[in-house]
């Protein structure tokens, strides 16, 4: 069941004349000239969107690549920093270790091969 549409009292049927063939050909030309600059206004927004975008990517691509490089610089110092402190934790724990070897080393030297004296148990070397 359909609604009624309520009538105001106006035919606009009645008060518009048919249109000419070549009145209706204009109205279609000029509707087509409107449609088509809406459509070009549309694609040239899309391309200016499109440019800003590329922009904006490429700014975003740069900036995290710097942050990049910044990460791998403080990831380095840390290693570095890191490779300090154990190298340094490794000296100090074979200071005496190394000052014996030096020792000996230098007792060598002396000795030029001849080897030590051990007392009674003879020579050494």
């Amino acid at each position: 069941d359909t609604v009624p549409t309520p009538k105001l009292g106006i035919d606009i049927g009645a008060l518009l004349e048919p249109l000419s063939e070549k009145e209706a050909a204009e109205l279609k030309a000029a509707a087509t000239e409107v449609i088509n600059e809406a459509v070009a206004a549309g694609i040239d927004e899309i391309e200016t969107v499109r440019a800003k975008m590329k922009k904006e990517l490429e700014f975003q691509r740069r900036q995290m690549q710097r942050q990049s490089e910044r990460n791998m610089e403080q990831a380095s110092a840390s290693l570095l920093s890191r490779i300090d402190s154990i190298t340094d934790a490794f000296l100090a724990n074979t200071t005496l270790a190394r000052t014996s070897t030096k020792l000996a080393a230098q007792a060598d030297r002396a000795m030029e091969g001849r080897g030590v004296d051990m007392g009674t148990w003879g020579t050494i070397g």
